[in-house]
């Protein structure tokens, strides 16, 4: 028996929603004589999601596997395969796995665009394909799109358009139609105009940024603690004392537009003086995009350069290094870890990974954590440990929750 393609997957049971039941929801990815599959190792799908449920900081991940039937030896036809689509539940701190749920088949390589879209009020909504809906609490589905349309008949043209403009805003998931904007309610599951006044709903949380193609995503190259300047500059080409550039948010004084150059660099940490003289803005790689939106500085207004000087480091020079940032755009600003002002540094450790290092406002190390990553792909924000998302030299995905207290790590493979 073939199996079902794009079939959302459902426990069991009935779903109650606000106080009715919500029909056409209940789905076997098998038929009553079906046979069982194998499933392959998990394959994430990013992006990732960070929300808090009870007090408990949580990770969830949207895995692929590969899943083909296992036929008895009675049957001559070649068996049925596809993908699975299932979410995975973490605890943020510990990364000890809180739940693993099915959520729908697919064609092998089927719903390439599929992702988590954001958590609000235990409701997590989900693509793949068409919008879903799983819990928070114990990742199973909750409803998919012949649901929705059940609860808000509308929909049903819309929902069936081949593109859909979908985003989480901070009123909750929004869905654009031809008659206007609605709001996924995360608790009733129905589409509706936004309300005139605010409901007692706590804020969505929304999905981290990923990057799957840069070479060295997620860090830039100059960052600032008050009127101290740090920068990772080419080890070659250390930074000139004097340089100047406008008093304007995120003006920088590196060459490459804040991208970790390939060479081999150095840390440097200089003072910022105000001084009298404008200066013509930089060349646009040289600022950040804060820079450029940002209104012209006042007259005779420039920050100057004084004293760069080089900062010992445990390793003499450091590869693709540069300020940790939460998303993989070159004019992000940095990370500020809690507590004393400092900042994370992500730099090539060897061959076998990454590390990270947090330097005090002078620059001295406080701590350095070596990484089970080659390539870092997520960083994941929170309010607790920072967790970050990446592949290993033979491209194992794996995660990392760091303390930032600490350094503390811990280490996750997706596949354990």
């Amino acid at each position: 028996m073939p199996i079902s393609r794009r079939t959302w997957l459902w426990g069991g049971g009935a779903l109650l929603v606000g106080g009715g039941i919500a029909a056409a929801v209940i789905f076997d990815d098998e038929e009553e004589d079906g046979f069982p599959v194998t499933l392959g190792p998990p394959r994430w799908s990013p992006p990732f999601l960070r929300y808090t449920l009870a007090g408990q900081d949580r990770l969830m991940v949207l895995v692929r596997r590969a899943e083909t039937e296992t036929l008895p030896a009675s049957e001559s036809r070649a068996p049925a395969s596809g993908d699975r689509l299932e979410v995975r539940g973490f605890d943020a701190g510990t990364l000890a796995p809180l739940f693993t749920a099915p959520v729908a088949s697919v064609a092998a390589n089927g719903a390439p665009s599929a992702g988590l879209l954001g958590e609000h009020a235990a409701t997590v909504w989900i693509f793949a394909d068409t919008i879903g809906a799983v819990s928070a609490v114990d990742g199973q589905v909750l409803i998919e799109r012949q649901g929705l349309v059940t609860l808000t008949p509308d929909l049903g043209g819309v929902l069936a358009q081949p593109r859909l403009s979908i985003w989480m805003a901070a009123d909750g998931l929004m869905l654009q139609t031809p008659n206007g904007p609605l709001r996924f309610h995360p608790r009733t599951l129905r589409a509706e105009p936004l309300p005139a006044t605010g409901e007692a709903l706590p804020p969505p949380r929304t999905t981290a940024p990923y990057d799957l193609r840069a070479p060295a995503p997620f860090r830039v190259t100059e960052a600032r603690i008050g009127d101290t300047w740090f920068g990772l500059p080419p080890a070659n080409t250390p930074p000139v004392a004097g340089t100047r550039r406008p008093a304007i948010p995120g003006a920088r004084f590196l060459p490459g537009g804040g991208q970790a150059p390939a060479a081999a660099q150095r840390l440097f940490r200089a003072a910022l003086a105000s001084v009298p003289g404008s200066v013509a803005a930089p060349d646009p790689g040289f600022q950040s995009s804060a820079a450029r939106a940002a209104p012209p500085a006042p007259a005779n207004t420039a920050l100057r350069l004084d004293a760069p000087t080089p900062i010992a480091f445990e390793a003499a020079t450091l590869g693709q290094a540069g300020f940790l940032t939460l998303s993989p755009h070159p004019d992000s600003e940095p990370i500020r870890p809690p507590g004393a002002p400092g900042l994370l540094i992500l730099h090539r450790a060897n061959e076998a990974g990454l590390a990270l290092t947090r330097i005090t406002a002078q620059g001295s190390a406080t701590w350095t954590t070596a990484l089970p990553l080659v390539r870092l792909i997520s960083a994941i924000p929170g309010d607790g440990p920072l967790l970050l998302a990446g592949t290993d030299n033979a491209g194992t995905e794996a995660l990392v929750s760091i303390n930032l207290d600490t350094g503390a790590a811990v280490n996750r493979p997706l596949a354990e």
